[in-house]
């Protein structure tokens, strides 16, 4: 069975508001049994609604659909959007369907597993659980889809699907991103170690077999606890050096993704500032992640925008505003800003903003935010 998320290609009238924290899955179904993504959100914005409320759906032959995704708050369940993620199932599981086909149940199962390897393992739940509701309905499988066990045998897609952004960030932060060849040195296996250990799986890498290579299942298990899906067949006579090998070639891969917009930030916030005046922008980028005052990612932290109170968007960075951030290409200087920076340099003394110093004494930073440091053309803010 091939699990990918399909784009059905929604347009949402207004930026969405990413969520602070995550705590909680809610199930729903739409209680309709061929409604389409592109029907619910026509429905949704006839209700005033910024459309389609959900952050992903399941079609009842195992489509997958993206909606808001997997960072928004949704508007799927009366006053418990704001920390959890909504998915919803194509059908009227209250009466008209009464078994969930066997593609849909397991499509929604790798969703859910999906969502665990970014978030963890929150609770499924659903709607009835949140709020006075019959959702998802007297027959929705709930109890089978929280044991999170795919129905029969599932073979899924040779196609590897890829680290969560969380994971790739926790690895970018204990400086483990690096070249294919250090998977095939003795230092990966010392690095894989501590890993599972911060991760609180110490042990998982006890089982060695004579020549000092790991087996098999422990290398599936290394990369399930990544969120890397693969098939199976790619585990059976593998050798463990070639396993470390597409692990790190991913991983480059993945961080180079992941980091991007730390070196689209850092280029065109301070382009030309000195190597510390580009290390700090960096900085607040990062304590701002780091801070349960902002989304988690870089990307959510440099993408979070809201509503003033003259109904105007407000992006925290000016480059995201103006357009700046998705036309700059990135410099060697900048990337190595932003190497340094998750390598521990750091200049911020903990600031959380910075604007340029000639708005210090006008700006909104220089009235509500406490004065650190200045550096170059950029104020810091605590």
């Amino acid at each position: 069975m091939n699990f990918e998320i399909k784009n059905p290609g929604l347009n949402f009238p207004r930026a969405f508001t990413l969520r602070r924290e995550t705590t909680r899955i809610i199930l729903h179904h739409y209680h309709h049994s061929t409604a389409t993504p592109q029907d619910v959100h026509r429905w949704h914005l006839d209700r005033g609604w910024n459309g389609f409320a959900y952050n992903f759906a399941v079609d009842m032959d195992g489509t997958i659909w993206l909606g808001r995704g997997m960072n928004a708050v949704g508007a799927h369940t009366l006053n418990n959007n704001n920390d959890s993620i909504g998915i919803a199932c194509q059908g009227r599981f209250d009466d008209n369907d009464r078994v969930m086909p066997d593609v849909q149940f397991n499509s929604l199962i790798w969703l859910i597993k999906q969502c665990h390897a970014e978030y963890g393992s929150i609770p499924v739940i659903g709607h009835r659980d949140a709020s006075p509701s019959a959702c998802p309905g007297r027959f929705f499988p709930l109890e089978e889809v929280q044991r999170l066990a795919y129905r029969g045998d599932v073979s899924q897609s040779s196609e590897r699907f890829p680290l969560s952004e969380m994971n790739i960030l926790r690895m970018v932060e204990l400086g483990v991103v690096q070249s294919p060849d250090f998977w095939r040195t003795v230092d990966s296996i010392q690095w894989l170690d501590e890993l599972l250990a911060n991760a609180g799986r110490e042990g998982v890498l006890d089982r060695r077999v004579d020549n000092g290579i790991y087996d098999t299942d422990t290398a599936k298990d290394v990369l399930e606890l990544a969120g890397i899906i693969t098939t199976p067949e790619y585990w059976r006579g593998k050798v463990m050096s070639e396993n470390f090998q597409y692990l790190g070639e991913l991983i480059v891969n993945m961080a180079n993704r992941c980091l991007d917009p730390m070196h689209r930030t850092v280029m065109s916030e301070a382009g030309g500032e000195d190597m510390k005046g580009q290390v700090l922008v960096a900085n607040v980028v990062m304590n701002r992640h780091k801070s349960n005052m902002y989304p988690n990612g870089f990307f959510n932290v440099i993408m979070e925008n809201g509503i003033n109170s003259h109904g105007e968007h407000v992006f925290q960075f000016e480059p995201v505003k103006i357009g700046t951030y998705r036309t700059v290409e990135p410099r060697e200087m900048s990337r190595e800003a932003v190497q340094r920076a998750l390598g521990g340099e750091d200049h911020s003394q903990g600031a959380l903003f910075f604007n340029a110093t000639r708005l210090r004494y006008t700006s909104w930073a220089g009235r509500y935010r406490v004065h650190a440091f200045d550096h170059g053309g950029h104020s810091f803010y605590l």
